[in-house]
């Protein structure tokens, strides 16, 4: 099932319209999104958009989220989407973040383990 069946279905059991869903998330995401969303004319909806979704159609971020993708469906999720989100904002407000995180995905796989080991000391 992929995001548009999940949230046809949602729809469906919740009697929720698209507008419905736009004015509870806020106005956050527009029924005419939600429609191309439908449509399956939105290959990958961002974060954001997919928390607002969310939050109108009144159902578990992490669940939508795996059904968009974004999440594995499966298994423990090691850092939840708005967990996620979160430090990444920390990140962009950051310079010094900011700048340790460019530095740190230029690093090889095993200096990162090395870099990772020494933080835990």
């Amino acid at each position: 099932m992929d995001l548009a069946e999940y949230l046809e279905q949602i729809m469906k059991q919740t009697g929720l319209t698209a507008v419905e869903i736009e004015r509870r998330s806020g106005y956050e995401i527009s029924d005419a999104y939600i429609g191309k969303i439908l449509k399956r004319k939105v290959k990958r909806p961002s974060v954001v958009i997919l928390r607002a979704l969310a939050k109108g159609a009144g159902v578990p971020e992490t669940e939508l989220m795996s059904y968009a993708g974004v999440v594995p469906k499966d298994g423990p999720n090691p850092w939840p989407a708005p967990e996620l989100l979160s430090v990444m904002q920390k990140i962009v407000r950051s310079k010094e973040l900011t700048e340790l995180v460019k530095l740190l995905v230029k690093k090889k796989p095993e200096e990162l383990r090395k870099l990772i080991k020494n933080f835990k000391k």
